[in-house]
């Protein structure tokens, strides 16, 4: 399907910052898994086994200095890991609710206009041209809102077959009218066609949206959901306010080791 070219931009846009939010949310949801007890005593026992081969003098830590060395250890694995976990969120988070928004607003504009799927109607029409289509389109309009629902999918379905500015202003007209009048049938045989004329304008309607953006729904339902489960106790912070000194350093020493795990995952 050809798309109206004012949409393309914002479409890359949408499907840019639906793969932000999924990145950024597999990121917090590794980190979310590094916070559980025993992952931390693992961190903590890592490090006291690297401390056992770098220290020169190994006798220090044995016995209750080895206790303490390694309680000190999984404290320290446990603080960073929460301010990891924290600015994570502050990244994550505040991404979520604008996609939301984004693509409702889009998909609703490209559902509504027409043109989204005719992009070619108007080409080399002139500036006359134009102005003989805004003035047929209050006669149109008076001619649409007398019409049976009958009469009108007759209409919109002969539109649909064509590719003419005057193709695209009736669709449009009559889609218009659906829009602002729920029950449209004229009597009860006209029924029927009334049911028939949202069906087809339904499809026409989900056929103006790219097949690219099918996959932005799940995206912010997934990602509304992780939202809902995170950790009150652990609310987002802002690294660069300094508030929680180390936390920036945290952050990037997390992320850093994310990388290195997809990046060994995929060898």
């Amino acid at each position: 399907m050809l798309l109206a070219n004012k949409y393309t931009a914002e479409i890359k846009a949408v499907i840019r910052e639906g793969d932000a939010v999924v990145a950024s949310g597999q990121r917090l949801s590794w980190m979310r898994e590094r916070l559980e007890p025993e992952s931390i005593r693992q961190a903590g026992r890592e490090r006291l086994a690297q401390a056992r081969e770098d220290s020169i003098a190994k006798h220090l830590l044995q016995g209750d200095a080895e206790t303490r060395v390694l309680f000190e250890f999984t404290n320290e694995a446990r603080k960073a890991r929460d301010l990891s976990f924290r600015v994570q969120r502050f990244d994550f988070e505040p991404r979520v609710r604008p996609l939301e928004l984004r693509y409702a607003s889009l998909v609703r504009r490209l559902r509504e206009d027409v043109n989204a799927s005719r992009p070619d109607a108007y080409d080399g029409w002139t500036g006359a041209d134009m102005c003989a289509l805004e003035m047929l389109r209050d006669s149109r309009m008076e001619k649409i809102a007398k019409m049976t629902s009958a009469e009108m999918l007759t209409a919109y379905q002969s539109a649909q077959l064509g590719e003419s500015g005057v193709d695209v202003l009736m669709m449009t007209l009559i889609e218009q009218r659906l829009d602002r009048q729920q029950n449209t049938a004229a009597n009860t045989d006209d029924i029927a066609a009334a049911s028939e004329l949202r069906r087809v304008v339904e499809d026409e309607r989900q056929q103006r949206v790219p097949a690219d953006l099918e996959g932005v729904p799940l995206i912010i339902a997934n990602a509304k959901h992780l939202a809902k489960r995170l950790d009150p106790r652990l609310p987002p912070i802002n690294p660069t306010n300094g508030t929680e000194p180390g936390a920036r350093e945290a952050h990037a020493a997390e992320c850093a080791a994310y990388e290195a795990e997809q990046q060994a995952q995929q060898q």
